[in-house]
């Protein structure tokens, strides 16, 4: 399978991850994980937009309007964030991490995140829970949060399985009288 069309699924959710936080957590910095970048500063939001991709049944092979070949398989795509800030805002604040993230769980079934998501051919079919994962460094408390969502997508890809594009036949055919040549040529639309 080419990685074409998942590299494109990635391009579209990280756009989609790119608006999304932004919209619902103004005050919130923005990281896309494994960036070649320094971490911003707190509060931010670091964002996963494709952990895993499975497969869900067969894919099919379809004939397009044209004639062209593609291939279209369901996938279930997983998709992590996390959420750091500030020691003062663990308990109190609304840029504490653990309530960044709920207002992002709760954003999923606002008709504009709806939207933005089907725009990209995705919709939300799992949210788990957001998850309070705060550390201690040194002797500062690192208030952390995760949440982690599945979507459902489709991929779509051409193919080409080799099938013949032109048909080219000559021949006689016999008759009483005379012969007929024929010639005959199909292309495919």
């Amino acid at each position: 399978m080419s990685m074409t069309p998942i590299k494109a699924k990635y391009n579209e959710l990280v756009a989609f991850f790119q608006w999304w936080i932004p919209t619902y957590l103004p005050s919130a910095g923005l990281y896309l994980e494994g960036q070649s970048a320094p971490r911003p500063a707190n509060p931010y939001v670091s964002f996963s937009p494709l952990d895993d991709i499975d497969e869900v049944g067969i894919d099919e092979r379809r004939v397009d309007s044209s004639g062209n070949e593609i291939l279209r398989g369901q996938r279930v795509v997983s998709c992590s964030l996390e959420a750091f800030s500030d020691s003062s805002t663990r308990f109190d604040g609304f840029d504490n991490a653990w309530e960044m993230l709920m207002e992002l769980k709760f954003s999923l079934k606002y008709p504009a995140v709806h939207a933005k998501l089907s725009e990209i051919n995705c919709r939300v079919i799992d949210v788990n829970s957001v998850d309070n994962i705060s550390s201690t460094l040194n002797t500062t408390n690192e208030p952390r949060a995760s949440f982690s969502f599945t979507l459902s997508t489709v991929i779509v890809q051409s193919i080409d399985s080799g099938n013949i594009a032109t048909v080219n036949a000559t021949g006689v055919i016999e008759g009483t009288n005379n012969d007929i040549q024929i010639e005959i040529s199909k292309t495919k639309p």
